[in-house]
């Protein structure tokens, strides 16, 4: 019998980062390097803490019997990737150019690029050589400004669309460079 394993747990409050970086700033999605990674736009303080993560969903197919056969067996079809919206802070009165619009400036409707998630990642640090990291090549949609809430407690956010264009490079190290 294989002796039992306890990995433990990682909490992650607060430590998960998100970059994206334009359609020209990886060169090979299977070894982004820390300068492509630094030439992104960091969204870690942008993107609210409810932000859900990309996720995968296989299709389980039956496959067809023979006449003979008593039994049906299943087979995993077509992955699909997918990306929630990105859900970001956006001061829509600040001046511009400032920190509070940043994002919303910066991330252009219609583009190509890349979101790199970071887990168990300081947010607050660079994401550096030799962290783990997950690259999704995708297309970010039209963005628009909206409301967290109709209640006092409220905040001012956009909503981005996202749409995973590519398989991505799952748990892959950051290498030197730039």
């Amino acid at each position: 019998m294989a002796a039992p394993i306890n990995p433990g747990v990682t909490a992650v409050n607060g430590r998960r980062k998100v970059i994206f970086v334009p359609a020209n700033g990886i060169a090979d999605v299977d070894n982004p390097t820390a300068g492509e990674l630094a030439g992104g736009l960091d969204l870690s303080f942008f993107a609210m803490s409810d932000q859900a993560m990309p996720t995968a969903q296989t299709n389980k197919v039956t496959l067809p019997r023979v006449l003979g056969e008593v039994q049906a067996y299943e087979m995993n079809g077509t992955a699909q990737w997918a990306h929630p919206d990105l859900v970001c802070v956006v001061d829509p009165q600040a001046a511009d150019s400032t920190d509070k619009v940043k994002a919303w400036e910066d991330l252009d409707d219609n583009v190509d690029g890349f979101i790199v998630w970071g887990i168990n990642l300081d947010a607050d640090d660079e994401i550096d050589a030799g962290d783990k990291v997950s690259v999704y090549p995708c297309n970010l949609g039209v963005k628009y400004e909206t409301t967290s809430s109709t209640d006092e407690s409220a905040i001012s956010q956009f909503v981005m669309p996202v749409a995973v264009t590519a398989a991505p490079a799952k748990r892959v190290e950051v290498a030197a460079g730039s």
